[in-house]
Formats: structure tokens, sequence, C-alpha cells
């Protein structure tokens, strides 16, 4: 499931991910993401990750053609949930994108967004 949350700033998409996403998942968020895109050029996301579960084969094809179209499009993303499983996950994703990619604890949620926010 992806929820959009509030966001400090426009140019902010802040999202809520949590469970196995889905292609639907990603149908009610690409739109959203595109439209900021178009609206500012570059984006910053904020994702707070919560008990995630594996995507389906369509949400990873989605999240693939995603990733390729808007390769240069976020300058900023901040990833707010269990430190050590996305570390892993970061240390491999972070080369193939050109943002600034940092990981917060829970607890840092504020931080995630001020960082974000300056």
């Amino acid at each position: 499931m992806i929820e959009l949350l509030p966001s400090p700033k426009e140019n902010v998409v802040a999202l809520k991910i949590s469970g196995s996403l889905t292609k639907a998942d990603y149908d009610g968020i690409v739109p959203t993401l595109e439209t900021k895109i178009r609206q500012f050029g570059k984006i910053k996301l904020y994702g707070e990750i919560e008990h995630l579960g594996m995507p389906t084969l369509q949400a990873l094809w989605e999240d693939l053609k995603m990733d390729i179209k808007h390769y240069n499009d976020f300058s900023q993303i901040a990833v707010v949930g269990e430190p050590e499983r996305l570390a892993a996950i970061t240390k491999l994703v972070s080369p193939l994108v050109p943002a600034e990619i940092r990981i917060y604890n829970r607890e840092e949620k504020a931080a995630a967004m001020q960082w974000l926010a300056g």
C-alpha cells in the first residue's frame, strides 16, 4: 500500500509504504509524482517504510518503468524505517540513482522532513 502523507513543501512528496506493493499502488501514486515533476522539475521524496513485504511482479515492472522514465527527476530521497534492512537495499540502489539518499530511524521522521524541506 502507498499512502500520500502531508509534506512541508510543495516540491516534497511524502509517502507511507507498507505491505506488499501492487500495480494498483503505483497506478494510484505515479500521476501525483509526475504532476509534481512537471510543476517543479526535480522533486524530493520522503518514504516512510513499515512492514514492507514482497511486491508483485507487476509492481516491480511499474517501479522499473518509473525509475527509468524519471531517473534524474529526484534531487533528495529520505527513507524512514528499519535502518539495518534499508541500508543494504540503499547500498545496492544508490549507485543507480543520482539523488542524494539518506536513511533515518522511525524516531527521526521530523529530521528527515527537515532535511528535505531545507
